[in-house]
């Protein structure tokens, strides 16, 4: 990252208050050319990336050469994971929960607010939820409809049963169970193809970050995923940005490593697809840092764990999100 004056001197700088480099423009929106990007910082962000209205510009983490400006922009996601943390009696009493917070908090239009309990729990938790603005999906899927696939479960079936999205290559099952690039791959399209919103996790091990390969591996672990997208699929496509070492481990990424995640995130997904689509932060998102990492314009919201099994630190985030809308 560099920072200094202007640099182009036969071109007057941005209006003020556009937000500059590591996608810190408004929520959803790049300014890209080349591989420059620029702009001013507001007040809010100046004692993480410098001083009030500094122009701040990095140069090597887009691979376009053509100079492009999105003006796209996106609601915010709250997606709750809730991992293989709760039986099916504590799943319906959280959604019950959540019923009641959102009676005392009517939630806006541009601010989706979805929940991944475990399998069992999602008929259970479909039907308390029902008629509420909660969505409802899985936390995992087999690519394939039906067969010999003992353990799995198909997109079918999780329409059948009430879901409205997936999440795909989560990092406990990158790292636990092993999936692969090419399974990870066949996930995504199965899940699309079937109307499913794939929600597909990446993102890097602390010793991947600390030997500078952290843009290297979300440009690989994206190829592989979603490369051969159309726009129009992109459409049923979230990304979500999980820093592995910093789920369930109290780390948080800083705001500098969150902009620039997300804004080359963002950058690779347009130069593999010729689309946009949101990206969520997901490693250890909760209430206490929820209004600076939900503030920053590249960051469309959150994909959350620990954080979402209590109804009340749950809406404490969607009030961040709301906050930074």
């Amino acid at each position: 990252m560099y920072r200094g004056s202007w640099p182009l001197k036969s071109a007057a700088p941005p209006a003020p208050w556009v937000y500059c480099a590591m996608g810190l423009l408004r929520r959803g929106s790049l300014l890209r050319c080349g591989s420059l990007l620029c702009g001013r910082m507001d007040r809010s962000l100046r004692n993480s990336f410098g001083r009030e209205g500094e122009f701040v510009y990095l140069l090597p983490f887009f691979t376009s050469d053509t100079a492009m400006v999105d003006t796209q922009t996106f609601p915010c996601y709250l997606v709750a994971n809730w991992k293989m943390s709760l039986s099916n009696r504590q799943s319906l009493e959280l959604a019950r929960d959540l019923i009641r917070e959102a009676a005392m908090m009517p939630l806006p239009d541009d601010l989706h607010t979805w929940v991944a309990p475990s399998f069992l729990a999602i008929p259970d938790t479909v039907r308390a939820l029902s008629g509420s603005r909660f969505q409802v999906g899985g936390q995992n899927l087999w690519p394939e409809t039906h067969g010999a696939f003992t353990g799995e479960v198909s997109p079918l079936q999780l329409k059948e049963i009430g879901a409205n999205f997936v999440i795909v290559g989560h990092s406990e099952r990158r790292t636990l169970v092993k999936e692969g690039d090419d399974l990870i791959r066949r996930k995504v399209q199965s899940a699309i193809r079937h109307g499913l919103v794939a929600i597909l996790c990446v993102g890097e091990t602390r010793e991947e970050r600390r030997s500078g390969r952290t843009l290297e591996v979300l440009r690989n672990q994206l190829t592989a995923a979603i490369q051969g997208c159309s726009p129009h699929e992109v459409k049923s496509l979230l990304i979500a940005y999980e820093p592995v070492w910093a789920i369930g481990t109290g780390e948080v990424a800083s705001l500098e490593q969150i902009a620039e995640a997300h804004t080359s995130i963002s950058s690779l997904v347009y130069d593999l697809t010729h689309a946009y689509c949101p990206v969520l932060y997901g490693g250890s998102l909760k209430p206490e840092n929820a209004d600076s990492i939900l503030a920053l314009p590249s960051v469309h919201g959150g994909l959350v764990g620990g954080a979402s099994l209590v109804a009340e630190s749950f809406f404490d985030l969607i009030r961040a999100g709301v906050a930074g809308m």
